[in-house]
């Protein structure tokens, strides 16, 4: 893994030193440790949007928020202080 990796070569340590967050809660982000904190977004709520506007004629350049889940692991945590 790239996390792994980064962490041997910097001597640096996930969430002790800094902290990385994914998006799309992919399969890996649960098995790897520490386990990655992640975004989440409903891609089926994305898709039938996208459809539905797009088949009634309205602009694809239409601004459209969708809420977003985060998932809390063990890939973040505090801050220090340096």
């Amino acid at each position: 893994m790239v996390l792994e990796f980064y962490q041997k070569v910097t001597h640096k340590k996930v969430p002790q030193d800094f902290s990385i967050i994914g998006y799309d809660n992919v399969f890996l982000s649960r098995i790897i440790e520490p386990k990655l904190t992640t975004m989440v977004q409903n891609m089926f709520q994305l898709g039938y949007t996208a459809a539905t506007g797009l088949s009634m004629g309205q602009s694809a350049s239409q601004d459209i928020t969708f809420e977003n889940v985060l998932i809390e692991r063990g890939s973040t945590g505090l801050c220090k202080n340096n």
